[in-house]
């Protein structure tokens, strides 16, 4: 019996994974995880490879050989790149589905967020709100979004409940990125602490927790390695106890 290779698919390895073999189709080592000591690559970046080069890295090109008839791939086997694309059109559908329908009514904006770090006044407040302007999450643009990605923390649920869904979006449509740079408030937002529990899920139904949980399960199994880390501590310390 044989088992397809994680890069390349080709049923070349003698036992199950991880094997600690090197596939001879397109010399991808067969270790636990993205272990850069191994391959130094990771697993999306090695199967791009292979696509273009016939080997998980131009290095070993002329170390690889062509797939045997009997080794061919499973039926159901997919690339990360095709997977990443299947699961960002599904969370698509997911967001629109809980959050199509939502909007801000009076929760706090983006730039109003930084007139609250600031102890800024009613009016500064009021100047700040006139700047976000959007009707839906929708219309937010990803340059604003990543503008105040680093911390949501003084957005409240109403604020919460309208800009996580476009923060969700933008951080899966860039799925492939190293922990993208500038968003890392939302991983802190969705750390499920007491705080954010009380001042920012306040408001979520039922259907929008799930579509978060959705986010977070695709994340942390087709993510960037640091993002998986990120989604899997999310969905311990609060979100797989959502039914």
């Amino acid at each position: 019996m044989s088992f397809p290779c994680a890069c390349c698919g080709h049923r070349t390895l003698q036992n199950g994974s991880p094997s600690w073999e090197t596939c001879p189709v397109c010399f991808w080592q067969d270790v636990p995880g993205d272990d850069w000591k191994s391959n130094r690559m990771t697993l999306a970046q090695g199967q791009q490879n292979y696509a273009q080069l016939g080997a998980c890295a131009e290095a070993w090109v002329k170390a690889c050989r062509l797939p045997a008839a009997f080794e061919e791939r499973p039926g159901d086997w997919k690339s990360i790149k095709t997977r990443r694309e299947e699961a960002l059109a599904h969370l698509e559908v997911v967001l629109d589905d809980a959050f199509g329908g939502v909007l801000r009514d009076g929760g706090v904006t983006l730039h109003q967020m930084d007139v609250l770090d600031g102890y800024g006044s009613p009016a500064d407040l009021a100047i700040a709100a006139s700047r976000d302007p959007e009707v839906a999450w929708r219309e937010v643009s990803d340059s604003k979004l990543m503008s105040f990605g680093m911390s949501l923390v003084f957005l409240d649920a109403k604020g919460f409940r309208f800009y996580i869904p476009a923060y969700m979006r933008l951080v899966a449509r860039h799925i492939e990125s190293a922990t993208y740079s500038g968003l890392c408030g939302v991983w802190f937002a969705l750390r499920g602490s007491a705080y954010d529990r009380e001042r920012h899920y306040a408001l979520l139904s039922a259907a929008q927790n799930r579509a978060i949980v959705t986010f977070l399960s695709i994340m942390r199994e087709l993510g960037d390695p640091d993002e998986c880390g990120d989604a899997d501590q999310c969905l311990r310390a609060y979100w797989d106890a959502i039914p």
